[in-house]
């Protein structure tokens, strides 16, 4: 994996919503995040609100997106 052995990506992020990726990733010392977190980070700073941030997902959901979905948009924040 790039993300091992390129000097430049030291310290990147893996983002995937597989579990067994991240998994793997999370073994190596990689660090991962996921749809879902990467959504409450864009909350937390702004960028959308929890409202659109769930709408995005439920869209991204019925597109057959396959990832872990918060209950409300109060999870995301």
């Amino acid at each position: 994996m790039l993300i091992e052995t390129r000097e430049e990506l030291r310290g990147s992020w893996w983002v995937t919503d597989d579990r067994e990726a991240a998994e793997h990733a999370d073994r190596k010392g990689i660090t991962t995040r996921d749809t879902m977190h990467i959504m409450g980070e864009l909350v937390s700073e702004g960028t959308l609100t929890a409202v659109d941030a769930f709408a995005l997902m439920q869209t991204m959901r019925d597109r057959d997106r396959h990832m872990r979905m918060p209950d409300s948009p109060r999870d995301l924040q």
